[in-house]
Formats: C-alpha cells, structure tokens, sequence
C-alpha cells in the first residue's frame, strides 16, 4: 500500500440546534496518512463528539482529536509500525490527553467534565487495523474479503439514561473503552458521530444502512490526491445541506477514506 492509494474527505459541521442557539461547533475531526520508514502507509482517522452539556466541549474535541493523532504519529515514527498499539497504550494516551484539558480547566477556573467528549479512531495499516471508541458514534468498515459490504465494529455505546453516553474524561472510562484489533486488510472505513447514526445504521437489524455508503464512497474512490481538500469542502456542504438537516439538527462528523 503506497500513500496515494489511500483517498479521504472529512468534514464536522455545526447542527441546526447549535446555529439556532449560537452554540460552536462541538464536533471535531482529524484525518491523515504518516509513512514509517519502511515506507508502509499509515491512515489516522479520529473523530470526536463534545458533549452537549460541556462548557468548553469544542476546546475539548479539538484538543483531543490533535493529541491522540500526535501520539499516535509519534508511535508509528518510532516503532516503525501499529502491531506494537495495545490497549495500555490507548488508556495512556487519553490519560495524557486529560492531563492537559485539566492544565486548561484549571486556567479558566472550570472542571475537567467541562471538556469532555467522546473518541472514535481508526488506526489502518496494510494488514492490520486498529479501532478505538469511547461513547456513542460508530466506525463502519469494508475489507478485502467482501469490498462491497459494510459492517460496523462497535455499535454505539448508550448511557444509563436517554441522550447519554461515556466521555473519556470520566473516572471511569477505561470500563467504556472499546479497542480491536483486526488483521485483515481494510479497503474502506467511516467514522461518524452520533448526530448522523440514524442515517447511517439500521436500528431495526443492528446493520450498517448500505445505500448511504453506497452514496458517498464512491466520489471518494476516483479523487486525484490534489483533489481531497475539495472533496472534504463539498462533503462539508452536504452535511449542511436542507436533506440532512431535516433528519438530523445536532452537529455531524463524517470522515470517508478510500485505498480501493
């Protein structure tokens, strides 16, 4: 797998509640391809959901989405591949990332629920995968036995009450953590939050809803390198688009990669 065969878009854009309510954007989202130096390409795809009740949850996704990308471009730099990531490493990682919204809570006299928010990460690489979830939103993949088909890895996590879930800057979020590890090559992975779950999973038979990758993958497939920021523009666009927003009024994070 070279760099260029991996294609992306991604896009996070503000729901119709927010804009309503002049509240930012709480979601945010990182998408990138690092090459270790055995030249193997490496697809990060992190995607995070601040929470509504947060004061500070767009501080928090942001921050989170740049600092579990960072490490784990570091890690990659440094090993040379992911068949080393384990699940310590992730519980490490997001105690660092909490480390640093509590040094910012504490500079603007808030608490580190303030910042909270969820995590969905992909880690590709040409045989192995890596996932990471913690709360609600869902990764949705296709491999190289069925390209044409569409699976979730987790299903979304719910809280003990309606419209509630985990965050990683709960005490007890190592009980919430979600992490796999599938050595199989992915042809095509989605990452989305909870504010386009309705779209994009089947309730009724606990299923990806394949007409709506169906829709989307394919723009994506045949995109020239120099064409991906455009690609996320447009994408941008379309979640903001009347056909979306009458389904769904929170914010919406979708990333779309592609090595087919």
């Amino acid at each position: 797998m070279t760099e260029s065969q991996w294609r992306y878009a991604t896009a996070s854009v503000c729901g119709t509640s927010h804009i309503a309510t002049n509240t930012p954007c709480q979601d945010a989202s990182e998408c990138c391809v690092v090459s270790n130096q055995k030249g193997e390409s490496v697809l990060i795809a992190i995607a995070c959901d601040g929470a509504g009740s947060a004061l500070r949850a767009e501080y928090g996704a942001s921050m989170t989405c740049r600092l579990i990308t960072k490490a784990v471009k570091d890690f990659v730099h440094k090993e040379n591949s992911i068949t080393g990531i384990k699940q310590e490493n992730i519980e490490m990682w997001i105690n660092n990332v909490c480390l640093t919204l509590d040094q910012q809570a504490i500079k603007e006299n808030l608490s580190l629920r303030d910042f909270a928010c969820t995590l969905i990460a992909a880690i590709i690489s040409t045989k192995l995968a890596i996932f990471i979830q913690v709360g609600d939103g869902a990764i949705v993949i296709a491999d190289s036995d069925t390209p044409d088909e569409f699976y979730w890895v987790f299903w979304p996590e719910r809280g003990d009450y309606a419209n509630t879930t985990s965050f990683i800057t709960d005490p007890n979020f190592k009980t919430h953590l979600q992490f796999d590890y599938i050595e199989k090559q992915i042809k095509e992975v989605a990452i989305l939050t909870d504010g386009l779950q309705h779209l994009a999973l089947q309730y009724d038979s606990s299923s990806a809803y394949k007409p709506f990758f169906d829709g989307l993958f394919p723009p994506i497939r045949g995109i020239n390198i120099e064409k991906m920021e455009s690609m996320s523009n447009a994408l941008a666009t379309y979640l903001s688009s009347p056909k979306i927003n009458q389904r769904t009024d929170d914010d919406k994070t979708l990333i779309l990669a592609t090595c087919r």
